[in-house]
């Protein structure tokens, strides 16, 4: 069970989950019989929550039984490199929701939206998103004008080299199917992280500062991986 912004929890509710994680035990709202039940709990936040327990806002007991493993997630602008994976997909997913072909993005768009802050993370990217491609024509590219001002902003903040309209590119294909072994599919995504760098910076000294590595070792990587 995934639970979101869980230090937005009422101490009312902080209470009742304490109960499920302590004892396994729930009510339905109306029901008479308490339900046994057995659940994995994966739950996420914005908040610092040992301040939070601090300042008297969220249970200790519950701080405790929930922090048993934590994994921090920077924030989007701090692995710029997933953009142009995430924007993949969502103009796939928006696409096909719309029952329209999936349009293209032209280059100075991409980098566009690489250079945006993105106060308000993966949200916020995907809403720019389903807002472009519903506002793109049928056949056109998503242009840095389909975006909403506070992301044109970004644009303005490039190098005017940077920023000149540039013909319109399908990004690569996500990495299909499931099938594989673990390093087929690590390897398959290598080949896309490294495709998409290349077409948004358009030579590999560049592409390979953005994945953190040397030319060199681009070179090496591609090499093994039968990339030119």
């Amino acid at each position: 069970m995934f639970l979101d912004e869980i230090g937005e929890t009422s101490p009312a509710l902080q209470a009742r989950l304490l109960r499920v994680l302590q004892e396994g035990e729930v009510k339905a709202v109306g029901a008479t019989a308490i339900k046994r039940v057995d659940v994995r709990v994966v739950s996420a936040t914005n908040r610092d929550l040992a301040a939070e327990v601090a300042a008297g806002r969220f249970r200790e007991d519950l701080f405790y039984r929930l922090n048993l493993f934590t994994l921090t997630v920077p924030p989007l602008r701090e692995r710029t490199g997933d953009i142009p994976v995430l924007v993949h997909h969502f103009v796939e997913r928006v696409a096909r929701k719309l029952g329209v072909p999936a349009p293209a993005l032209r280059k100075d768009a991409l980098e566009t939206l690489i250079a945006h802050g993105w106060p308000g993370n993966v949200r916020e990217l995907e809403n720019e998103i389903e807002r472009a491609v519903t506002l793109v024509s049928e056949g056109e590219p998503i242009g840095v004008e389909l975006f909403s001002e506070r992301v044109r902003g970004a644009a303005r903040a490039l190098p005017p080299s940077t920023v000149a309209p540039s013909p319109a590119a399908p990004l690569p294909a996500a990495p299909a199917g499931e099938g594989g072994t673990l390093n087929d599919r690590v390897d398959e995504l290598k080949r896309v992280l490294i495709e998409r760098a290349l077409l948004v910076h358009g030579n590999k000294s560049t592409a390979a500062e953005a994945l953190g590595l040397t030319r060199q070792s681009l070179q090496k990587m591609m090499r093994r991986l039968g990339m030119r």
